[in-house]
């Protein structure tokens, strides 16, 4: 299950049950630094993911930083 909320400024989360228990979790924060910079891949990638991590994400275009993002995955077996 994912949650997704705004836009050059977002924050959302990650979601995933198994027979009606959660096994993994993940919240997130960022924002779009540039206005050209389309954050849909992000998505697509974050619903690949299946570890426990936490950090921050920085994406850079030609030496400018266009994206900035916050993870958290509280709820993995191994965290």
């Amino acid at each position: 299950m994912d949650t997704y909320f705004g836009s050059q400024k977002f924050t959302g989360g990650e979601r995933v049950w198994i027979r009606n228990h959660a096994v993994w979790a993940m919240n997130y924060y960022g924002q779009s630094l540039n206005e050209n910079f389309d954050i849909a891949f992000l998505k697509e990638a974050l619903s690949h993911v299946f570890e426990c991590f936490s950090g921050e994400e920085r994406i850079y275009c030609r030496q400018e930083k266009v994206y900035a993002s916050l993870f958290y995955t509280p709820f993995y077996p191994s965290c």
